[in-house]
């Protein structure tokens, strides 16, 4: 049951990492979709469709899952389920770890930037990422219904252990609030599902004020 309620929770995040997932092994085939703006657009009328939510889903007991939230002193907030997402604090970073079934490490890193825009931090995350495969675009943020985010992915090798970066931001507070996700798709689409469900539901479920 807990498998169906996550699905309804897919958004973009998940749409980009599936589809990196399938087309990392696709050899010349994998070239001629990057190279033809196909998964660009994909992502981006994902993206688009980021604010829509449903907290519905979220409060749903019909599915027997209890969600725990996650409450920031900076004024932001998220739900996780904790059979599948444990939070550990280190400063002034906040780490949801995926502790379910997986390859590699799968989390995504929470953290405040202070008197640095968003679009530079992405910016300058793409640029040391150095790969010509990296997508980038601007979306509304989760959890707000005008404020511009910044986002980009580095989708996985055609060949190694599927290690995949995502990075959201928007400008907060004189500074930036970070969500940057690190993981490996594993190329099973049932435990790569159950993954990335539970890493977005982190993100598209925040919350301000």
């Amino acid at each position: 049951m807990k498998k169906k309620m996550m699905a309804k929770t897919i958004s973009s995040f998940t749409v980009a990492v599936l589809i990196m997932g399938t087309i990392a092994g696709c050899g010349k085939a994998a070239e001629e979709v990057y190279s033809s703006g196909v998964l660009e657009t994909i992502a981006e009328e994902e993206v688009a469709k980021a604010d829509s939510f449903d907290e519905a889903v979220l409060s749903d007991q019909s599915y027997g899952v209890d969600y725990q939230q996650y409450e920031n002193p900076n004024g932001w907030s998220v739900q996780y389920d904790d059979a599948y997402i444990n939070v550990m604090q280190q400063d002034d970073e906040v780490f949801f770890v995926y502790s379910g079934e997986g390859v590699g490490s799968n989390l995504i890193d929470a953290y405040y930037e202070p008197a640095v825009s968003a679009k530079d931090v992405v910016d300058g995350t793409a640029m040391k990422w150095a790969n010509d495969n990296t997508i980038q675009n601007e979306c509304i943020f989760p959890g707000t219904e005008d404020v511009t985010g910044y986002w980009a992915v580095l989708p996985p090798a055609e060949e190694g252990s599927g290690y995949y970066e995502n990075i959201i931001a928007r400008d907060y507070k004189g500074g930036c609030l970070v969500f940057k996700t690190i993981g490996h798709v594993t190329g099973d689409d049932e435990l790569d599902m159950m993954v990335s469900d539970n890493l977005a539901m982190v993100i598209d479920s925040v919350k301000f004020g």
